[in-house]
């Protein structure tokens, strides 16, 4: 890639984001959780054409080159071009703190976040380390025992709850069963 021999000293592009995930998750749950992952990163690298190559990268920098801008390179640096993606430390940052609230908000109380890059030739790489035990399940959901007229309409509608015994924390069932809970 040409572009990062362009940059200014000091500046490298964002090439890859890469996690490793280690955890007791299988299959589809470990999938799921490293797509969600990959989603939430502040930085992301340029989209590449059939994995490739940053091809709207290419058109971007492309347009930009030269003295006269065109109406036509104003056209591609808008709509069609994507601008070259600079890491930025500050972002690495932000991305593991998301990753960290999504762990937690998921259940997994107990989890280790961690972060290496690596520069060469003006190319960043991005590596997440992500360490989780087991997500915590939910036990016993118990309403409160004050006797009026609410509680006993909650209690008569408990069959439509959102938290089950057994199953695994999530902030999202939470919130729909407070909402739950509000609109009786």
């Amino acid at each position: 890639c040409q572009i990062a021999k362009h940059l200014p000293e000091g500046q490298s592009l964002l090439v890859k984001n890469k996690f490793s995930i280690q955890s007791k998750v299988k299959g589809g749950a470990k999938q799921r959780m490293h797509e969600d992952l990959t989603k939430i990163a502040v930085q992301k690298p340029n989209i590449r054409f059939l994995g490739i190559m940053p091809f709207r990268l290419w058109l971007y920098h492309g347009a930009t080159k030269g003295k006269k801008l065109t109406k036509f390179k104003q056209w591609i640096i808008d709509k069609v071009g994507e601008a070259p993606v600079i890491y930025d430390t500050s972002a690495t940052e932000m991305s593991r703190s998301r990753i960290e609230n999504y762990l937690f908000n998921y259940g997994y109380f107990d989890s280790h976040v961690s972060d290496t890059f690596i520069t060469k030739n003006k190319k960043t790489s991005v590596y997440y380390n992500v360490k989780t035990n087991d997500a915590w399940k939910i036990g016993d959901v118990e309403l409160p025992k004050r006797h009026n007229e609410c509680d006993s309409i909650v209690r008569a509608l408990r069959k439509r709850i959102f938290l089950k015994r057994g199953d695994q924390f999530d902030i999202t069932n939470l919130k729909n069963e407070r909402d739950r809970i509000e609109s009786i």
